[in-house]
């Protein structure tokens, strides 16, 4: 079975915490992609934290990146759309959801200058909270992105190629939501379903005590895998 391990929310915002997942994955031979966030929040611009960014870069010899959004964040308040990604999928952060493909171009297309003005490379596209509207897949597809996944799936955007995926990942935002997504990667675990599972970590996991216990295991259980890079979980 091929596993994609990848670390969410990569940002000065959350420095302390991505290096400690970093160090979990490097304990196990994981070498897990890195998705990169521009301004998180608005108050996180990565150049203004360049020892940050020279960390990533270096990481970037043997890490795959993503461009992971641009502010991770979203203004949409209204309408079923709004009420879902923003309030029960995500906490305000599915930043693609309710866009124009417009807005959706110009968010890319910031992020990317962003960082290839500070000289990281882009190996792929993933939204925040995975949240995929039809005009994002398109600007996508336009600017040659060779990956981007979503909830249920992972894609090449220049070829319209989609392959099912299991994705497992933890949800800090309450107890009960870490207790029923601790209770879903154990099962995920449990069955080693044959398809493609990507293994996401949050840097907000590490707010709750018991979710490093769970990460570390989950860790152990995907290093016994076929660790894969997004590259070969497309082929």
């Amino acid at each position: 079975m091929k596993v994609h391990v990848s670390i969410h929310d990569v940002s000065p915002a959350y420095e302390v915490e991505v290096f400690h997942l970093l160090d979990l994955c490097h304990a196990r031979g994981i070498k897990p992609a890195l998705l990169v966030v521009p301004n998180f929040h608005e108050r996180a611009p990565l150049p203004d934290a360049p020892a940050f960014v020279d960390a990533v870069r270096l990481l970037s010899l043997d890490h795959e990146l993503f461009l992971h959004g641009y502010y991770h964040r979203s203004t949409a308040q209204e309408g079923v759309r709004a009420i879902i990604d923003q309030r029960i999928v995500s906490a305000g952060e599915a930043e693609f959801s309710n866009l124009t493909i417009g807005e959706c171009a110009k968010l890319v297309g910031d992020g990317e200058r962003m960082l290839r003005e500070l000289d990281l490379r882009i190996d792929g596209f993933v939204p925040p909270a995975w949240t995929m509207p039809q005009g994002l897949l398109e600007v996508l597809a336009a600017r040659g992105y060779a990956y981007t996944e979503d909830h249920l799936t992972v894609r090449r955007p220049k070829t319209g190629e989609t392959w099912p995926s299991l994705v497992v990942n933890f949800a800090s935002r309450s107890r009960t939501r870490a207790i029923t997504t601790t209770l879903f990667s154990r099962l995920s675990m449990l069955l080693s379903l044959d398809v493609r599972t990507r293994v996401a970590l949050h840097p907000t996991d590490l707010r709750v005590p018991f979710l490093h216990d769970e990460i570390a295991r989950l860790l152990d259980w995907a290093a016994a895998q076929e660790v894969s890079t997004a590259s070969r979980l497309v082929d």
